[in-house]
């Protein structure tokens, strides 16, 4: 099923509400901002699979801390060097908290409990590379590089996880799948850097046409929660009451479905 617009969905809310031959509500930024919030409830409510994000970042060596992800709202798992971290306050940081980590706000930064001593090895390549599902890519060295390695291919927009087929040490070559095409680039194996997947930050509607990030079936639970805002802001509460049960029911038979039992991170470490 394809996500609903940012049209249908007004449409639907207007429906359950019984709003859409009203003179001001349908169209106005009011009916926008209840969809924006129902939006941001929904998404934020369990870590859905479209607002998962994987990310990889190069250590250098002697570096306890690195940039937070501009998009990054809430971290669910680290891994530093091959070791899962765990999170905790700033505090216990400083204390010298064993493979643990902490979110700096302020400075918009991740700071590891140990300081990593050994750089990650940067590999490169020459030319261009189209995607495929057997490519044979042709680096500066191999040493190091194993069968089975994940390895990070940086490339902006387009940088990409994916796992080594073959090595072949005399051609100095590696064989991967690339779901991306690459020309002139970096790779990195995963267990030398740090290595995180995250809840990402969504963009809330504005045009008609925009969609959401979220898994389609949860398109039909969003205009629940702005009903609940609609009739709670005109006073009729009871009314408010049956559209929010009737969205947590929805979001939690959703989640269910999505064979996921838990939420991840703690909330505190939300940005």
């Amino acid at each position: 099923m394809a996500n609903k617009t940012l049209a249908q969905t007004r449409t639907r809310l207007e429906n359950i509400t019984g709003t859409l031959n009203d003179a001001t509500y349908p169209g106005s930024q009011v009916e926008l901002d209840d969809i924006n919030a129902a939006y941001e409830k929904t998404a934020y409510k369990y870590l859905w699979h479209g607002t998962l994000k994987r990310w990889y970042d190069v250590v250098v060596a002697f570096v306890d801390r690195y940039a937070l992800q501009t998009d990054l709202r809430r971290m669910q798992f680290m891994r530093a060097q091959n070791q899962r971290y765990e999170p905790t306050d700033i505090d216990h940081i400083y204390e010298g908290g064993f493979r643990q980590y902490a979110l700096d706000l302020n400075t918009r930064e991740y700071i590891l409990g140990q300081q990593p001593n050994v750089a990650t090895t940067a590999f490169t390549f020459s030319g261009s590379y189209t995607a495929g599902s057997a490519v044979v890519i042709t680096l500066n060295s191999v040493t190091g590089i194993s069968q089975g390695d994940e390895i990070f291919i940086s490339d902006g927009t387009a940088s990409e996880f994916t796992k080594v087929q073959s090595v072949d040490g005399t051609g100095i070559t590696i064989t991967v799948k690339i779901a991306n095409n690459h020309n002139n680039k970096t790779l990195y194996r995963t267990a030398e850097g740090n290595y995180m997947q995250y809840q990402q930050l969504i963009t809330l509607l504005s045009a008609s046409g925009d969609v959401t990030s979220l898994p389609s079936e949860l398109d039909l639970i969003i205009p629940e929660y702005a009903a609940y805002l609609y009739y709670m802001r005109i006073e009729e509460p009871d009314r408010a009451e049956t559209h929010l049960q009737v969205w947590e029911t929805a979001c939690d038979e959703a989640w269910l479905a999505q064979g996921r039992t838990e939420a991840g991170s703690s909330g505190q470490f939300v940005v």
